[in-house]
């Protein structure tokens, strides 16, 4: 029999194959990985040097609204990382652009207030929306993306900050 600890939750769950049915073991070397700079460093980095791309204030200019989708709080994303670096680039491009964060949640939970209120602290007070897309006005679970946006699948009700939000800018 083959121990192999494999990772769960913040331990390690050990279970044993026998050595008949093992075929042979992959093992990850990202946590050996180190990294040459900070997250930070890293981010503004990838946004100052995107591969086959204009970078993305290029792509900011002449654009009035700008619709970004970002993960909602069920995936390991480091938004509070990500977010404010890519609103700054945004801006660098184009400082009026009115800016919307739409969260995806897919079948998760309704986003609450406090979820939105969290998102908006990764900006700053750069002045931008986030929103949360509704199963209802989405169209139900399982209904195509394109679908969601074409019935405007975030509304007021639905968002924290922007310039059209009674709620004012998020700090």
């Amino acid at each position: 029999m083959k121990t192999i600890n494999l990772p769960y939750g913040k331990g390690k769950l050990a279970i044993e194959i026998p050595e008949e049915r093992l075929a042979g073991i992959l093992l990850s070397k990202a946590h050996d990985y180190q990294a040459k700079m900070g997250e930070e460093d890293l981010v503004r980095d990838a946004l100052m040097h995107p591969v086959g791309t204009p970078r993305l204030k290029e792509l900011a200019r002449g654009k009035d609204n700008i619709v970004m989708i970002a993960s909602d709080h069920t995936r390991p994303v480091p938004s509070k990382v990500i977010m404010p670096a890519v609103l700054e680039e945004i801006k660098q491009g184009n400082p009026d652009a009115e800016i919307t964060v739409l969260i995806a949640k897919g079948f998760h939970r309704p986003t609450t207030r406090t979820d939105l209120k969290v998102w908006g602290r990764y900006g700053g007070s750069s002045g931008y929306q986030v929103c949360s897309a509704r199963k209802r006005e989405a169209g139900g679970y399982g209904k195509p993306w394109k679908a969601s946006i074409r019935r405007r699948a975030f509304n007021q009700q639905n968002c924290l900050g922007g310039r059209s939000s009674n709620l004012g800018r998020i700090h």
